[in-house]
């Protein structure tokens, strides 16, 4: 594989999408949090993504390369779209919503990928 590995990849590092993985990646994410209220987060992000070398392939969570992508195509991954609320309930429980659109690159697209939409809804309680 020659390119970074991360032991236990999670794909909330970027959204909880998880779309791509973090192996030849280069990664641009400008975002805003307002926070209208001291228990209340927006989050609203866009993320832009190349692999740092064509002759690698693209790589999705746990370092498993998209078929068709190793040596092919252009260097565009795609790009998201990200926004997220998360509402403190108490002090140890912690409401969350979360939307992703994900536009797939050339490269992916030409490997027979396709654009794609994710929603959550997680709750979190910790003591």
């Amino acid at each position: 594989m020659e390119t970074f590995n991360a032991l236990f990849p999670n794909g909330y590092y970027f959204t909880l999408a998880g779309y791509t993985g973090y192996a030849n990646l280069v990664h641009i994410k400008p975002s805003i949090t307002l926070k209208p209220s001291a228990n209340l987060a927006l989050l609203g992000a866009l993320g832009f993504q190349w692999r740092e070398t064509t002759g690698d392939a693209v790589y999705q969570q746990a370092n498993q390369a998209v078929p068709g992508t190793a040596g092919k195509g252009s260097s565009w991954t795609g790009m998201y779209v990200q926004l997220r609320a998360d509402w403190t309930i108490a002090a140890n429980l912690i409401g969350s919503v979360e939307a992703v659109h994900f536009q797939v690159g050339s490269a992916v697209r030409d490997a027979g990928g396709r654009n794609a939409d994710y929603a959550g809804v997680e709750l979190k309680y910790g003591w």
